[in-house]
């Protein structure tokens, strides 16, 4: 929930726009609450974690991808390059509440 009422508070500070009704342009619990209720498309649920299965990985699926990115990254300039590090990434969610598509078989 908090995440929701942070992505509404960064979208209010880019667009300009002040919304009396917040504090610092931060939406209340309440008004969080009541947001995820409105569309019957949308529901709080625990996330699940990835089967075993999805997490494995052959090593010809490794040996591939570096083989194929050479010749990918051939011409691109290093400035255009980015590093992403698994830090955020987790295949154990344990017992985070996510919002997410109602009828959701695995909520991940």
């Amino acid at each position: 929930m908090f995440d929701l009422r942070s992505i509404v508070k960064s979208y209010l500070d880019r667009r300009g726009c002040v919304v009396s009704k917040f504090r610092n342009n931060m939406s209340g619990k309440e008004w969080t609450v009541s947001f995820i209720k409105r569309p019957p498309e949308l529901s709080v649920r625990f996330a699940s974690n990835i089967k075993r299965k999805q997490a494995q990985i052959a090593d010809d699926t490794i040996t591939e991808y570096f083989t194929h990115l050479g010749p990918e990254l051939a011409n691109v300039p290093p400035s255009n390059i980015w590093n992403y590090d698994e830090t955020n990434l987790t295949d154990n969610p344990g017992n985070k509440r996510i919002i997410t598509k109602r009828g959701a078989k695995y909520p991940e």
